[in-house]
C-alpha cells in the first residue's frame, strides 16, 4: 500500500469545551484537505471556543477523555510557529518531508503565525512523546509537547490574509531518525504498564470489589497529601509554594483540554481539583479523574 493510502488515526472534538474524542481512521489526503479548508469564525477569540471544531493527532483509550492519561499514540507531528516564522519558512525547515501548512486564526502579515503538520510513517507511543518532541524541536512550545493536545481546525479570524499549502515528500520516520530515544520511550511505557498491572492485581487481592477499591482510592486522594503529591508527580505537573499552601499546576483539564487544572497538595483547604479558566471552562472535580493515568 502506498504511504499516502495508509490511514492515520486522529480524534475530533466539536469545540474547545468538548472533552470526548471522536476517533477517525482517515486517509492522509483527506485529512490534508480538511487542514487546508478555512472556516469563517465571527466574533472574538473567546467566541471561537464554542464555534470552531478541533482535531488531535492522538488516538485515545476507548471511552477516554482528552487527557494525557488517556493518550495512546500519536500519528502526526504538529508544530506551531508564533514567533514571526512565515509559512514558507516553516515549510523550508522541513523541506524533505510531506506536509500541510496553514496560517493560524490570528495570523497577520506583520505578525505571521502558522501551523505545520507532518504525517508520520508509523505512530509513536504517547508515553514519552514529550521527550521525543523536545529532541526533535529544540525550541518546542511546551504545550505542543503534550501528546493529547488538540488544535483548532483552520479558521478565518480577525487577521489575514490566510493561506494553506500542501507539499508532497517523504513521510517523516521518527523510528529510524530517533531510534535510541524511541527505545527509551517504549521501555518506559512497558515498565509503566507492568507497574499498573501489578498495582491492580495487588489491589484486587486487598479489596473485595471494584466499589471498595474506588472508595479507598477516592478517600486517599481526598485525605492523603502524599497520595495527592504522588499523583501530581506522575502527571508531570508543577508544584509551587503559595501563602495558602503548596499547589499543583499545569495538569490537563478534562473540560477544555488546556494545562490549567490546579489542586492543593494539603487537602484541608480544598479537596477537589479545578480549572483555572472558570469563566470559559468552569470544570472542577475529584482527583480520581486521573487515578488510572
Amino acid at each position: 500500500m502506498a504511504p499516502g493510502a495508509v490511514p492515520v488515526i486522529v480524534s475530533f472534538f466539536r469545540h474547545a469545551r468538548d472533552p470526548r474524542p471522536v476517533e477517525r481512521s482517515i486517509s492522509w489526503p483527506r485529512l490534508a484537505v480538511a487542514l487546508r479548508t478555512f472556516r469563517p469564525i465571527e466574533g472574538t477569540k473567546e467566541d471561537r471556543l464554542d464555534a470552531c471544531p478541533l482535531w488531535s493527532p492522538c488516538r485515545f483509550r476507548e471511552g477516554g477523555r482528552r487527557s494525557l492519561g488517556d493518550a495512546v499514540e500519536v500519528s502526526l507531528l504538529v508544530l506551531d510557529y508564533d514567533d514571526g516564522t512565515t509559512l514558507d519558512e516553516a515549510l523550508g525547515a522541513w523541506a524533505d518531508y510531506e506536509a500541510v501548512a496553514h496560517t493560524s486564526w490570528s495570523h497577520r502579515e506583520d505578525a505571521p503565525r502558522c501551523r505545520l503538520v507532518l504525517p508520520l510513517r508509523t505512530p509513536i507511543p504517547a508515553d514519552g512523546w514529550s521527550e521525543l518532541y523536545g529532541a526533535i524541536v529544540a525550541d518546542a512550545d511546551r504545550q505542543c509537547r503534550d501528546p493529547s493536545r488538540a488544535y483548532f481546525l483552520p479558521a478565518i479570524g480577525a487577521g489575514g490574509p490566510h493561506r494553506a499549502v500542501y507539499r508532497p515528500g517523504d513521510r517523516l520516520d521518527l523510528r529510524t531518525d530517533h531510534e535510541a530515544a524511541l527505545a527509551r520511550i517504549e521501555e518506559a511505557a512497558a515498565a509503566k504498564e507492568a507497574a499498573r498491572k501489578l498495582a491492580a492485581r495487588r489491589a484486587r487481592e486487598v479489596y473485595q470489589s471494584r466499589d471498595d477499591l474506588d472508595r479507598a482510592l477516592g478517600r486517599r486522594l481526598r485525605e492523603d497529601a502524599d497520595a495527592r503529591e504522588a499523583l501530581a508527580v506522575r502527571l508531570g505537573a508543577r508544584i509551587v509554594e503559595r501563602p495558602s499552601g503548596r499547589i499543583v499546576k499545569d495538569v490537563t483539564c478534562p473540560g477544555c483540554g488546556r494545562a490549567s487544572v490546579l489542586w492543593y497538595v494539603e487537602p484541608g483547604r480544598k479537596a477537589s481539583a479545578w480549572c483555572a479558566h472558570q469563566n470559559s471552562c468552569g470544570w472542577f472535580g475529584p482527583l480520581t479523574t486521573w487515578e488510572n493515568t
